[in-house]
């Protein structure tokens, strides 16, 4: 399993429930590679969407960067 796939696993299995359990208007938090690292945080109500840089970070550096967002 390459580094990609351990985040984008990481963020749906941990994350993910993590950041809806902090905030309930949270929809989705989602882990994309594609033209860089980033994790979009997408809330219920709105089309309102956070887009974090994660690129280079540890699996704990992702977590406190999102976190210090919603």
């Amino acid at each position: 399993m390459n580094e990609y796939q351990k985040k984008r696993e990481f963020v749906a299995n941990h994350l993910e429930p993590l950041v809806k359990a902090a905030d309930c208007s949270v929809e989705s938090v989602v882990y994309t590679s594609d033209s860089g690292e980033y994790v979009t945080i997408r809330y219920r109500k709105s089309s309102y969407e956070i887009k974090v840089n994660v690129g280079a970070d540890s699996l704990a550096a992702l977590t406190r960067d999102v976190m210090k967002k919603i």
